[in-house]
C-alpha cells in the first residue's frame, strides 16, 4: 500500500550548490540514521551505513557533501537496499541482553 505521499513541481531555475533539494534532505537522513539511540543497529551495518553515508555527507562538518543528483540518488538507493537487507535478515537491531536472563537475546526466528 501507499506509504507516504508527495507533491512534485517543475521550476525554471536549476538549483545549484547546497539549495539543491536532495543535500537539503540529506542531514536529517543522515542525522537520523547516525544516532544509535534512535536507529538501533548492529555494529557491522552502522559501520557500512557509515562508509555509503560518507559519500553524500560529512559527519565531522555534519553537512551535506555537494552531489549531482544522480550520484546522490545511486548512494541513497545503495543505503536503502543495505537497510532494506538488514532488516529481512533481522540485522536490524542492535545487540541487546535478554530481561528476564540478563544474557544474550533469544534466537529470532523469521517472520514471512
Amino acid at each position: 500500500g501507499a506509504v507516504a505521499v508527495a507533491t512534485c513541481g517543475i521550476t525554471a531555475e536549476r538549483p545549484t550548490g547546497s539549495s539543491t533539494p536532495w543535500l537539503m534532505a540529506t542531514v536529517p537522513i543522515a542525522q537520523r540514521y547516525h544516532d544509535p539511540s534512535r536507529c538501533p543497529l548492529e555494529r557491522g551495518i552502522r559501520v557500512a551505513l557509515v562508509e555509503h553515508f560518507n559519500e553524500v555527507y560529512d559527519v565531522a562538518k555534519r553537512v551535506a557533501r555537494e552531489r549531482p543528483l544522480g550520484a546522490w540518488l545511486e548512494t541513497m538507493t545503495r543505503i536503502l537496499r543495505l537497510l532494506r537487507s538488514a532488516a529481512g535478515a533481522g540485522l536490524a537491531l542492535g545487540a541487546h541482553t535478554s530481561r528476564s536472563t540478563g544474557g544474550p537475546p533469544a534466537p529470532r526466528t523469521p517472520t514471512r
